[in-house]
């Protein structure tokens, strides 16, 4: 069932992320890579390489031997602002806004637009999955139950100790045509009398057999199903803090 925009006054989110994988690309796709710089640098003049370490071992009459190397896989963007930010990788592509997150429509709009010059510098290369992440830091009164706030959370026996100090729990939830990862931890409070929860919430879906328009097509359709898993796992109490 579709949910209406979600519309907070006080929005928690400190980072939503569109992510687009792909089948692994040769090295050579780098320098395809390059061209992409000078189409963006008016608006996202901050550029640097990104690199993977791999670590090897091997067993044998000698004793195990250990290795490590550092290989280019892409280039990351920064906007003007430093609030867009977005990668291409020879395993795919992301665009990441921070906060002040402004609406759907301006952060699909751009993630779409720098997707196409990705796509562009590397061909028809196929896509593996997508996703959706949206990365909360909730405000909540200090000294009170958690269950207050928050319809998902840690549920602790009577006859166990009940003074959390602190927690992180990650579920994995299948969900229709895809999973849903869920990262919940207690961050340190920055405010007397109101400390903060982390809520990160990842929709990630297959895409094999998709074409780019069917994928961006169900990515708009994600929309809804982040809205309502993140209205499941608050109470009105805490909607209505953020409203």
């Amino acid at each position: 069932m579709a949910t209406e925009p979600l519309h907070l006054s006080k929005s928690p989110i400190i980072e939503a992320v569109i992510n687009i994988q792909v089948s692994p690309l040769p090295e050579l796709s780098l320098e395809s890579f390059k061209g992409i710089v000078q189409q963006v640098e008016a608006s996202y003049p901050s550029s640097k390489e990104l690199s993977q370490m791999e670590f090897r071992g091997e067993l044998n009459p000698q004793g195990p031997k250990a290795s490590a190397s550092q290989r280019q896989i892409g280039f990351q963007f920064q906007s003007t602002d430093t609030k867009q930010v977005f990668q291409v990788r020879l395993n795919g592509f992301s665009f990441h806004r921070l906060a002040p997150y402004e609406n759907w429509q301006s952060f699909r709009g751009e993630a779409s637009r720098l997707w196409s010059l990705y796509r562009t510098a590397v061909g028809p290369t196929r896509i593996e999955t997508y996703s959706i992440r949206y990365i909360n830091k909730v405000p909540v009164p200090l000294g009170q139950p958690i269950e207050r706030y928050f319809k998902v959370y840690p549920v602790i026996p009577e006859d166990l100790p009940q003074v959390m100090i602190n927690y992180v729990m990650r579920l994995e939830l299948q969900i229709e045509g895809g999973i849903w990862i869920m990262h919940q931890a207690q961050l340190p409070p920055e405010m007397p009398a109101s400390g903060f929860i982390l809520l990160d919430n990842e929709l990630r879906y297959s895409a094999l057999g998709l074409t780019d328009e069917v994928v961006w097509h169900r990515i708009d359709e994600m929309r809804h199903e982040k809205n309502r898993i993140f209205l499941g796992c608050i109470t009105d109490e805490l909607k209505g803090i953020l409203s």
